[in-house]
This record gives structure tokens, sequence and C-alpha cells, in this order.
């Protein structure tokens, strides 16, 4: 049992990564259950670990939502939970499914880095300065992303890296060599 809570546990972290973030806090509530009934905790250092992993999930459903789909969860069997772990919203196994979106919509590094100096309000010349690259570069990265994302202005883009927490796993990081 203990390794059946330890793999569906990485399943949750998959679903929240995949955003898929009802069905992993289910398998989340479904974990803990089984943890309580065998009576083996897990590491403390997986435990933070994989409430990192479902801390977006958490703030895009809201407290409520959240401590209701781990009940859900809880009341699982394993076989269910189990289940739960190994199909996707279309109940389909996950092996049959295609590749996960990309994180931050399929950004490169460097589109990243330029869009998290976006968000702090700094010009492109600033940007290029910064980054030690050419304003139309600069230009360039600005305007893949856009049309990666499917947005029209600065502005929507600024507020995508926001929702998104772009600018602050970004900024958490050197820009990448060019």
């Amino acid at each position: 049992m203990l390794g059946i809570a330890d793999c569906l546990e990485m399943f949750a972290a998959l679903h929240a990564f995949q955003g898929q973030y009802a069905r992993a806090l289910r398998v989340f509530g479904a974990v803990a259950t089984i943890r309580e009934t065998i009576a083996a905790p897990g590491l403390l250092a997986l435990q933070r670990w994989l409430s990192d992993r479902l801390e977006p999930a958490r703030r895009a459903l809201g407290d409520a939502a959240s401590a209701a789909l781990e009940q859900e969860g809880r009341a699982l069997s394993v076989e269910d939970a189990i289940a739960a772990a190994l199909t996707t919203g279309l109940d389909r196994p996950l092996e049959t499914q295609g590749p996960a979106t990309p994180p931050f919509g399929g950004l490169s590094a460097r589109e990243r880095a330029v869009v998290a100096l976006l968000v702090t309000g700094t010009s492109n010349r600033r940007i290029a300065e910064e980054l030690f690259i050419v304003e139309k570069t600069v230009e360039m990265h600005l305007s893949r992303s856009m049309r990666k994302l499917g947005l029209h202005t600065r502005a929507e883009l600024a507020v995508w890296a926001i929702n998104n927490s772009l600018a602050d796993r970004a900024a958490a990081s050197p820009p990448p060599p060019q």
C-alpha cells in the first residue's frame, strides 16, 4: 500500500502540472486516507514538494472547493483512486493522451525573461540593456510570445504573465545566456 500511496502522490503532482486541478486534489485526498490507514505519513520533504505542486490548484479553485475535492478523494476506495489517477477528464488512460501543454505556454527561457521584465514596466530599450541583447530582439521576443499565447497587446501579455506567476519565477532565476 505504501508504494501505491507514493505513486498516487506523483500522479496528483502530474495532474496539477497539467492543469487538471480537481483531479489532482481528489487523488491527493485519496492518498491522505491511504496514508492514515497504513499509518505511514510520508517523508516531510516530499510532502512539502507535493504541497508546492498543488498550490496552484488550491489558488485557482479556492479554499472551499479545494477542501471539498480533497474530501471527495478521501471517500474513494483504493481501486477508484487508482482509476482516477490513471484517467483524464475524457476517461481515457493517460498513456493514450498526447503531450501535455508545455509550461509557460511554450515560451522559451529567453522569451520568459523578456516578458518578466515587461511586467515590471521596463521599456524595450532597458530590457535589451539588462539582457545584453538589441532592442529589435526584445521586440521579436515580445511578438513571438504574444503570437504563441494568442494575445495582441503588451498589456494582455503582462496580465497573462502575472496570472501564470511567470514574473515571480523568472525573477527568481538569472536570465539565460544568449
